[in-house]
């Protein structure tokens, strides 16, 4: 009697955070699904889960090549226009199966690929994005070797995604722009989605509402500024392989001289970045650079610079960072970083500065992790 007692509180709280006009209807859907089988309630959790966490915009073909299964079955899923996990969803898991069936695919696939699909704690955004291998394929076609940014690309991926950051500035445009522009792209769906569910209380207590209600109203935009006079380049190409990946809404390609741009860039809070990625060779002049950059940085920003450890021109400026000299220009509170890769002589690190603005002022959310 006392379970069946706080189940009855434990629905009373729920219904009681709904609006009113909301209620019966929420009940008479509760009422539907508890006559459903167990099998269905149980397709349906996995699904709203899934989409949850983002499952749901991943591409059949990250998943098959995830899987190894990408030659054995691309043609026939392309054939019958299956591009999105959401679309296997749709069919609840004994639906996936028996479809698969049908496809052809064979019974020890069909188990792997469904208990893939409808896996309900897989983390968000494992699939799709950087991780599709027709974005690879395309991404591909702007790596130089000389330009040393084969794991730049990635981590800038990374901290951009880990960070959400919504407006970003590149000086060097070519691989990274993509790996950059995916994250904001990125950074931008994500968040609207759990500004949505969030409204819908579907991830209740989870996630911060003013944040991400804030953070879902911006658009995510990636300045990149080249002057397109370096040899090896791929700067050029930026544009035409974002139209293809359908990012190109987030580019805004300025060609310029960024030594000069930074005069020109608008004031005001709404127009601070989240993200700097210095990607030239700045030499001995990086702190005019840095003087003129660091003020459009908002708090909590990442400047990450390349190739900052083993050459002595940069390397001189880092030291000053670590150990500022009495009189010099401070940048204010400031976390640092830098990293090497030590297999390579040329381009083969990166600094990243962290703009601490008002100190370490992030909430206490919650008492334990």
């Amino acid at each position: 009697m006392m379970g069946r007692e706080a189940l009855v509180l434990e629905i009373a709280d729920l219904l009681a955070a709904q609006p009113d006009g909301a209620r019966a209807a929420l009940c008479e859907d509760a009422l539907h699904l508890a006559a459903q089988p167990a099998e269905a309630r149980a397709a349906l959790c996995a699904a709203r889960l899934s989409a949850s966490f983002g499952l749901g915009e991943a591409t059949i073909e990250s998943v098959l090549a995830e899987l190894s299964m990408a030659a054995k079955y691309e043609l026939t899923f392309g054939e019958y226009e299956l591009t999105h996990v959401r679309q296997l969803l749709a069919l609840g898991e004994r639906g996936c199966v028996d479809h698969l069936a049908e496809l052809g695919v064979t019974p020890n696939d069909r188990d792997r690929l469904a208990a893939h699909v409808f896996c309900a704690d897989r983390p968000n955004v494992t699939c799709g994005g950087a991780f599709s291998p027709s974005w690879l394929r395309v991404a591909r076609g702007l790596y130089s070797q000389h330009m040393g940014c084969e794991n730049m690309g990635p981590l800038l991926y990374a901290l951009a995604k880990f960070a959400k950051a919504r407006r970003a500035l590149e000086i060097g445009a070519g691989y990274t722009s993509l790996w950059l522009l995916q994250a904001l792209a990125d950074n931008q769906a994500e968040l609207r989605r759990y500004a949505s569910l969030e409204r819908q209380s579907a991830c209740s207590g989870l996630l911060v509402a003013d944040v991400l209600e804030a953070s879902a109203a911006r658009e995510s935009v990636l300045h990149c500024v080249d002057n397109l006079a370096h040899a090896q380049t791929t700067a050029h190409r930026v544009a035409d392989a974002a139209r293809e990946l359908g990012i190109d809404a987030h580019l805004r390609f300025v060609q310029a001289d960024a030594w000069t741009l930074a005069d020109e860039w608008p004031q005001g809070p709404a127009e601070l970045l989240d993200l700097l990625w210095f990607d030239f060779g700045a030499g001995g002049r990086l702190p005019q650079l840095l003087a003129a950059w660091w003020p459009r940085l908002a708090p909590g920003g990442l400047l990450i610079i390349h190739s900052t450890l083993t050459n002595a021109l940069t390397r001189a400026w880092l030291e000053t960072v670590r150990r500022p000299e009495p009189g010099a220009e401070p940048l204010g509170e400031v976390a640092h970083l830098s990293l090497l890769e030590p297999h390579k002589r040329y381009q083969n690190s990166c600094t990243i500065l962290q703009k601490r603005g008002d100190g370490y002022a992030e909430p206490i959310h919650t008492l334990y992790p």
